[in-house]
């Protein structure tokens, strides 16, 4: 038997010395890393608020009048300006506003007492004094005039000329519908120890601005309304995005140092969605809808639109003078330049592609008039004063909705008339 081969017998090779990182390259190596990684996560953050800054903006209302984040809502669909708040409105076009409507952007100031209204704090009342609430939107706030200019004051210094001692308390908020407007007279009724009421009725987008805060909703100090609402109510998802974005706006010291970006284009996310509210004219000129002849092409079925909005406002005004009780309540029906001024007027129907001779001019009022003797409610028509003083370019601010200083001293000088016999 052969033997088997045997294996050679090489010395196997010993493991070389073991290499060792010096302690000081090591610890420079980890300070690199360390040092870059907070390099990228400033860069990260910095790109992260400006892009959100780019592609998101609040509304300008509630930015301006909650920075932030803290404008609260009363209710789920309800929001309401905080107290003794001191903030600069930056105004802009919206998109889809007719050329011939569009104004000159411009900052407004605002100051409000802690009641969330402009003008001076509420003393105690006298007792010869009475107490006037007003409630409406941005035209009853007196938006682009001084607080003391607006018709809640205007009105109090006639009534106080002809000898009766009035106090005005201004509730108007921005953005509000009328039934957003009831039921704020209904909480600040009692706490300002009203004797009157006066809520005023926009003819420009009351109509438009009911029927979105109907599905309306407050997320993070920003009010989403239509679909929109309807998908922030529904999806965690999105909900969550919105809180995000208010929290960066409300704690990051580049936007709370920012430069100003309303030079930049703004795009939020409802200018992407199809709304009801979008399917009409501009807010600021969906009023004249209602004024449409019925069944017109603009809106097949208006007249049964019209029914709706009729029974609707009813129902508000009814509730109205159940909360108020024994208090007299009137209604002050407020126009746009669209309703007084012939020439903008027909420039801006012609824009959208409307007939002129379709608009039945003064319809709503005479219908909302109608309606409040049948409910015996007092009503007042500021569209007759208005009318009868002139060139309508001089009672309106360039946006052609809110009024001039003395557009402002026209209503409240004949306002002042109609509420005397109510307070005597």
């Amino acid at each position: 038997m052969s033997a088997a081969p045997q294996r050679s017998q090489q010395p196997l090779a010993r493991p070389g010395p073991r290499r060792t990182v010096a302690p000081k390259s090591r610890r420079r190596r980890w300070l690199f890393r360390v040092v870059l990684a907070g390099f990228l996560l400033v860069m990260g953050s910095i790109t992260t608020e400006i892009l959100f800054r780019l592609l998101w903006t609040p509304p300008p209302i509630l930015s301006a009048l909650a920075p932030g984040g803290s404008y609260w809502e009363p209710e789920p669909n309800a929001f309401e300006p905080r107290g003794n708040v001191t903030a600069s409105l930056q105004e802009a076009n919206p998109q889809n506003l007719p050329t011939s409507a569009r104004f000159t952007p411009r900052r407004i100031e605002i100051r409000l007492n802690s009641m969330g209204m402009p003008g001076p704090e509420l003393g105690d009342k006298k007792p010869d004094e009475k107490r006037v609430l007003f409630g409406g939107d941005s035209l009853t706030f007196g938006h682009r005039v001084q607080w003391n200019k607006s018709i809640p004051y205007v009105t109090e210094r006639f009534l106080r000329e002809s000898g009766i001692d009035t106090t005005t308390c201004n509730a108007g908020v921005p953005g509000y519908g009328f039934s957003a407007t009831r039921r704020r007279l209904n909480r600040y009724r009692d706490r300002v120890g009203a004797d009157a009421i006066v809520a005023a009725y926009f003819l420009g987008n009351d109509y438009t601005d009911d029927i979105a805060q109907r599905t309306s909703t407050v997320i993070a100090g920003s009010v989403f309304q239509g679909p929109l609402g309807h998908l922030m109510q529904n999806s965690r998802r999105a909900r969550m995005c919105v809180h995000l974005k208010s929290w960066l706006f409300a704690e990051s010291w580049l936007i709370e140092n920012k430069p100003d970006w309303s030079l930049l284009p703004q795009f939020t996310a409802s200018d992407e969605q199809l709304t009801l509210i979008s399917m009409l004219p501009e807010s600021t000129v969906g009023g004249l809808y209602l004024d449409a002849a019925p069944n017109h092409e603009f809106h097949p079925g208006n007249g049964a639109v019209v029914k709706a909005w009729l029974q609707d406002l009813e129902g508000m005004l009814k509730q109205l003078q159940q909360d108020a009780g024994v208090l007299p309540v009137m209604l002050v029906v407020l126009p746009s330049q669209y309703h007084l001024d012939q020439e903008l007027r027909s420039k801006v129907l012609a824009e959208m592609k409307l007939n002129a001779n379709v608009v039945q001019l003064g319809r709503s009022q005479r219908l909302i008039r109608q309606l409040c003797t049948r409910i015996n409610l007092p009503y007042f028509d500021a569209t007759v004063p208005l009318a009868a003083a002139g060139l309508p370019s001089d009672l309106y601010n360039s946006d052609h909705v809110h009024l001039s200083v003395r557009g402002n001293e026209v209503v409240g000088k004949a306002l002042a008339a109609q509420l005397t016999p109510l307070l005597k």
